[in-house]
């Protein structure tokens, strides 16, 4: 899977969430962390580790959705 498919449906699996369950940058964390094995995604760095990618796009996620940008 391409990494931008796999950010697309890692996204799409943290919004479907109830909204108390993704409040933090501790729960998108947890979240990166529970689900950093079922997507297996190329792209983005040979050494990068995909719970700090996804805990990345969970993080801006959340700036998002609070209008910090």
């Amino acid at each position: 899977m391409k990494q931008v498919e796999a950010r697309h449906e890692i996204i799409r699996d943290w919004r479907s969430l109830p909204k108390e369950q993704r409040q933090t940058v501790k729960q998108a964390a947890k979240f990166a962390m529970q689900i950093k094995d079922k997507y297996k995604f190329l792209g983005g760095k040979v050494d990068s580790d995909p719970y700090q990618t996804i805990k990345g796009w969970l993080q801006r996620e959340l700036e998002l959705t609070r209008g910090l940008y």
